[in-house]
């Protein structure tokens, strides 16, 4: 893997306030972006 600043870290669905999966956007460059699926899980 690779490290992500949180600059690059978009949340189309604004802040994450709850468990499940969501779909956020890293965008590295104004012209290269991917999306990622993440899972949030209790402790």
């Amino acid at each position: 893997g690779c490290e992500v600043d949180k600059s690059e870290v978009r949340l189309p669905e604004g802040v994450i306030r709850e468990l499940g999966e969501f779909e956020i956007m890293i965008q590295v460059h104004a012209e290269v972006s991917t999306s990622v699926a993440i899972h949030i899980v209790a402790e």
